[in-house]
């Protein structure tokens, strides 16, 4: 079968993605409704953003009464209001023709990000006419309520003739995930400020954006753990695996299959190689991906209508993504320290993710953090076979974070006892669990704690 591209997608599937001038995140929740009426009047205000400006648009919905008034009333005033307003519109259209074809927008954003940090993307504006350009605006649609700038007002450049310049600007992505980002565009408003005239280059552009994390100065490993005895922080001891750890000078007594010939001949003194002991830590994290769907009384949504507030709750996937915050500071804590770390998002359907000691870097761990979705189901620990759960009970440590206390997470967390695994597990909520879970607060992570768990 072949594989669809954006050029063939259905209709409906490039209706539910949204404009492709705007920054979206590509990693939604597989199977999540979006109402087609709100996404039809998300696509007319887009439209509307992308031809007219602010103003432009208030006098357009001006000119509607106005042409209708002057139809029926020839000898009214409204005539001559017409008469202006189409004039006005008219030479704002014809001064967009002129527009300087030869502009080039080249934008250099970061391939990656970290979520809630601020970062900069660079613009390069090339003009190679021979007119100048006036009031341009340059990515003035690349704004939505995840990708905020900086400075919500686009300054108005003004390029000269046969000149380059470049625009800084900062920007803060609010949730982590992937993100798409328009062709770069630069419009103009010259000379009334009521149409865009505008000249796209290039390709859409991505973004990653990473968790928030945090370095964990130090992390209780759990009661029981097999690895108890050993300290986080303590260096690594010099011993004869195969690790390379560094070179010395030599000392009576060394073997001499350990002298690094090069490094002596450089340093015109016996230089030998040290290796590290090699300890093989190994921990498991279990997320679970649980984030119920929102449910509302009928006379709360009644009241949210009436005073214009959202229907739906903003902050409902807030736990999850601190939890994915928490998992991101775990795996690379432990990682840091020399840890084989299986990350299982329990879902579903089951992600194992394995980083530390020369599995997967952290960046591409990151990677796939950022794009890991959640799920509405509450039978979501259902795939965690008795295999899996020995495979994970092997490991020295297992760290268990929970989202709800139901009767499959504690189902869970006695099948792990069970299998022989030293569990510590921590429950994201703002209200207390039970007494063999631990509860953190979603706002005391996404703020990064005290650095010790």
């Amino acid at each position: 079968m072949k594989k669809q591209t954006p050029k063939n997608e259905s209709f409906a599937a490039r209706f539910q993605s949204g404009p492709t001038w705007l920054p979206f995140r590509k990693n939604r929740v597989d199977k999540e409704y979006v109402s087609p009426t709100v996404m039809l009047l998300f696509w007319m205000t887009a439209f509307a953003d992308h031809y007219f400006t602010p103003q432009g648009r208030l006098l357009a919905v001006a000119y509607l009464p106005i042409s209708f008034y002057s139809l029926l009333l020839a000898r009214s005033p409204a005539v001559m209001l017409f008469f202006l307003l189409t004039l006005l519109f008219l030479i704002d259209l014809l001064a967009k023709i002129v527009f300087p074809r030869s502009i080039q927008v080249i934008r250099r954003p970061p391939s990656r990000t970290i979520c809630g940090t601020p970062f900069e993307i660079r613009t390069e504006i090339v003009n190679d006419s021979f007119l100048p350009g006036f009031d341009i605006l340059v990515d003035s649609s690349m704004s939505t309520k995840e990708f905020v700038p900086e400075e919500r007002s686009v300054p108005k450049l003004q390029i000269p003739a046969k000149s380059r310049m470049e625009l800084r600007r900062r920007f803060t992505i609010l949730k982590r995930g992937i993100y798409e980002l328009p062709p770069a565009v630069a419009e103009s408003l010259f000379p009334f400020g009521l149409v865009k005239a505008r000249r796209q280059r290039g390709n859409r552009q991505e973004i990653i954006c990473h968790p928030f994390h945090t370095e964990l100065n130090s992390i209780r490993l759990p009661d029981g753990s097999s690895l108890h005895h050993q300290s986080m922080s303590s260096t690594p001891s010099i011993g004869d695996s195969m690790d390379f750890y560094g070179c010395r000078e030599y000392r009576d007594g060394d073997d001499p299959r350990k002298i690094h010939w090069s490094a002596s001949a450089k340093h015109n003194r016996l230089v030998v190689k040290e290796f590290q002991e090699e300890k093989l830590s190994s921990a498991a994290v279990i997320l679970d991906n649980l984030c119920p769907s929102p449910v509302r009384k009928p006379l709360v949504i009644l009241k949210n209508l009436v005073t214009l507030k959202p229907i739906l709750p903003t902050d409902q996937d807030v736990p999850f993504e601190a939890a994915v915050s928490l998992t991101a500071s775990l795996a690379n804590s432990l990682s840091a320290h020399h840890f084989v770390v299986d990350v299982f998002a329990a879902g579903s359907e089951i992600h194992h993710f394995r980083t530390g000691r020369n599995t997967m870097t952290r960046e591409a761990f990151l990677d796939l953090l950022a794009s890991l979705g959640y799920t509405r189901s509450y039978d979501r620990f259902c795939k965690l076979t008795p295999s899996l759960l020995n495979q994970i009970a092997s490991t020295g440590a297992v760290f268990l974070i929970l989202l709800n206390i139901d009767e499959e997470s504690e189902k869970l967390y006695k099948n792990l006892l069970k299998h022989g695994a030293a569990v510590r597990a921590f429950l994201v909520s703002s209200s207390p669990g039970p007494e063999w879970v631990e509860t953190i607060s979603a706002e005391e992570l996404l703020k990064g704690g005290n650095g010790r768990l």
